[in-house]
């Protein structure tokens, strides 16, 4: 009788992977696009990739410099105004 199931068992662990590959592989490839902008965030803020980083990154370090609203942590203070 146990002989029998080798099928469902085999079509029940190959279903699956196959779930569980649609469903991560998005989310893993969202993850490394997040990671290289990341990564290219961190160099512009660092000086190193300043000239080649895009439009939007440069932006984004001139506001964080000439905002005062925003803080950086390193006084031990909050990221905003408190209400």
């Amino acid at each position: 009788m146990a002989g029998g199931y080798w099928h469902v068992i085999l079509i029940t662990i190959v279903g699956f992977v196959a779930l569980a590959a649609v469903l991560l592989v998005p989310v893993w490839r969202f993850l490394a696009r997040e990671e290289e902008r990341a990564d290219g965030f961190t160099d512009a803020v660092e000086g190193s990739g300043t000239a080649s980083s895009p439009a939007w990154v440069n932006d984004l370090v001139l506001e964080a410099e000439t905002d005062p609203s925003i803080d950086d942590g390193e006084k031990g203070g909050s990221a905003g105004p408190v209400s």
